[in-house]
């Protein structure tokens, strides 16, 4: 596995190059965290977030856990490297486990940084923990600020890192699963 690195004004898409350290994730979460037992759909209840469907569990970011830490890591170095925001250290809550396996799961064009309890975060994380070659279709699609569309299909350990305020979406599964952890800084 190589290292990636795009860096543009708008987000940070990378790979660590080391399949061990996914793998290391993945080995370190709880059966319970994996199983996956909240079905998600339409979501109409949580504002910006009309069109989903997926599978979703959370990670206890409270007690200080080096899938947490590293993540912070990621977060605050391209933050440092390219909008310099200033940020509160500190999570908007637990990060999510996101399992997309059935077909057409997906999540509509949204944004992370919305009102209510959300209107705070100021970076999101997306980091991958599926190989590209299990799963068809979940393409990532992110807008730039100047209206055009980047698209990528994650592989094993890529991240991308945005601001909240990003519009972006998960397009339909066609085959296979996708998990991915999400998180949200403020």
């Amino acid at each position: 596995m190589r290292q990636k690195r795009i860096q543009t004004e708008d987000f940070f898409l990378g790979n660590l190059g080391s399949i061990e350290s996914s793998d290391e994730i993945l080995n370190a979460c709880p059966q319970e965290l994996m199983d996956f037992d909240e079905a998600t759909t339409g979501g109409s209840d949580i504002p910006n977030h009309i069109n989903r469907e997926c599978l979703v569990s959370w990670l206890d970011v409270t007690a200080c856990n080096f899938i947490e830490h590293g993540l912070r890591k990621i977060l605050g170095n391209v933050n440092d490297m390219i909008w310099k925001l200033p940020l509160d250290d500190k999570w908007d809550c637990d990060i999510q486990f996101t399992k997309y396996s059935g077909v057409g799961h997906h999540y509509d064009w949204h944004m992370d940084n919305f009102q209510g309890n959300c209107a705070d975060r100021r970076l999101s994380v997306v980091y991958c923990l599926s190989k590209k070659t299990a799963y068809g279709g979940a393409e990532f699609d992110i807008e730039r600020k100047d209206g055009s569309v980047y698209t990528t299909k994650f592989d094993y350990g890529d991240f991308i890192v945005f601001p909240s305020d990003t519009f972006h979406r998960v397009r339909p599964m066609k085959s296979g699963t996708r998990i991915t952890m999400v998180g949200w800084y403020r």
